[in-house]
């Protein structure tokens, strides 16, 4: 835990120093408590900074669409194994047209040999999920794998979303931003060098505050789509997308992250945060098995620095 000087603080100017400090929610509840303030007004003190989760949210249904970015993958044996699994993959060349298919595409930034992205149609709910796994079976069927120029990408349907609530999304991932690091290897933290197809959101942090429309949010990122989050896929597709998670082909860790895309989205509707979050134990809206599921990821990616 840090260790702060308050000599010669008043107690107002101490716990200033407290809610200013980059340290986790507990770290914060613990000093407030050394500072003599009793334990149940600590929480809430520290609860008002966070804006904390609401006990229950609204209900909230949202279509998704997921782009795989793969190396390895000979698209005519990928075509060939999706049919044998129920569902239709068609080679597009170069397209941000929306089908009704898988399509399998190409894209220059992806570095290796027979690199393809495959990009789902629009899938929603269970039976959305079950479709993607069919892909994720068809591309281990034909050995694709990622290397770390690979990306996965998604979105998810923005359109009933109000602006308030949409602006709120953006807000919330920038001051998520260092737990979600924790979440999503290091080659898609800040620094790294594939990072710059989606830097951090708080590169223009004061443009994403003062915005309060999906016009001024777009405005906030002058147009330019290679965030962690990107603002301009509204205007072509009415989508939030979300850029920061590593490729990947398994089908558990890509379910695991647009759900958790997912419940941000839906937190998001009723709460807007005000600080920092770093640990993902703090995470607000993730229930303890969730928050358990993340952690082992972050032992898993950091372990292997991919």
């Amino acid at each position: 835990m840090a260790t702060f000087d308050f000599s010669g603080k008043t107690l107002s100017e101490s716990i200033n120093m407290v809610k200013d400090a980059k340290i986790s929610q507990t770290d914060k509840r613990n000093t407030l408590v050394k500072l003599g303030i009793r334990a149940a007004e600590a929480r809430d003190i520290v609860a008002s900074w966070t804006a904390p989760a609401t006990s229950s949210s609204r209900a909230w249904t949202t279509t998704f669409g997921v782009e795989i970015e793969t190396i390895n993958c000979p698209r005519e044996n990928f075509i060939s194994n999706a049919a044998a699994n129920g569902i239709q993959a068609v080679w597009r060349g170069y397209t941000h047209e929306h089908t009704a298919y898988y399509k399998v595409v190409r894209d220059s930034s992806i570095e290796g040999y027979n690199t393809n992205e495959i990009v789902t149609p629009v899938l929603s709910g269970s039976k959305g999920f079950a479709s993607l796994k069919k892909c994720c079976k068809a591309l281990d069927e034909t050995g694709a794998g990622v290397n770390s120029s690979c990306g996965l990408h998604v979105h998810l349907g923005a359109e009933k979303l109000t602006d308030t609530e949409y602006c709120n999304v953006f807000v919330n991932y920038m001051y998520l931003q260092d737990a979600i690091d924790g979440m999503v290897a290091p080659s898609r933290r800040d620094g790294a060098y594939n990072n710059r197809w989606c830097r951090r959101l708080s590169y223009r942090s004061n443009y994403v505050l003062a915005a309060r429309t999906k016009e001024q949010m777009y405005n906030a990122f002058r147009g330019d789509r290679y965030y962690a989050v990107n603002a301009v896929a509204y205007s072509a597709h009415k989508t939030i997308e979300f850029r920061q998670h590593q490729g990947s082909t398994n089908f558990t860790k890509i379910e695991a992250w647009v759900k958790f895309l997912i419940k941000l989205v839906a937190w998001s509707r009723d709460n807007r945060l005000n600080s920092n979050i770093s640990r993902i134990e703090d995470i607000p809206f993730l229930t303890e098995a969730e928050k358990a599921y993340w952690q082992q990821r972050n032992r898993e990616i950091n372990r292997r620095r991919a």
